[in-house]
């Protein structure tokens, strides 16, 4: 359900700014989700080149808004640490830090 589509945060800011009087904008849930059995370990959690490279593309984006104008005063990543989402448990991890949910 989750898409990476880097372009289109560039062009949603954009037409905010030049649709709406370029409001200031903060973005509160930005991220990557990694479906897998959250009680097997994988090295693709610890060495995790496809969040790195979500952000690296999402974050170009951003400041190619900013450098057009466009007012992003924050931006947050969702989330610091995998956690339990309200409709899919642990089964999901977004954390841009893994949690060992077996040692908890």
């Amino acid at each position: 359900w989750i898409y990476v589509v880097p372009w289109g945060l560039y062009n949603i800011l954009s037409h905010v700014k030049e649709n709406h009087n370029n409001p200031p904008i903060f973005i509160t849930e930005n991220g990557l989700v990694d479906v897998a059995d959250s009680n097997t370990f994988s090295d693709r959690f610890i060495k995790d080149d496809a969040r790195v490279q979500f952000y690296e593309s999402y974050l170009t984006s951003l400041q190619q808004a900013i450098a057009n104008g466009v007012d992003v005063r924050g931006y947050y990543a969702w989330s610091l640490l995998d956690n339990w989402e309200w409709d899919s448990g642990f089964s999901q991890r977004f954390g841009l830090y893994y949690v060992d949910y077996s040692a908890l």
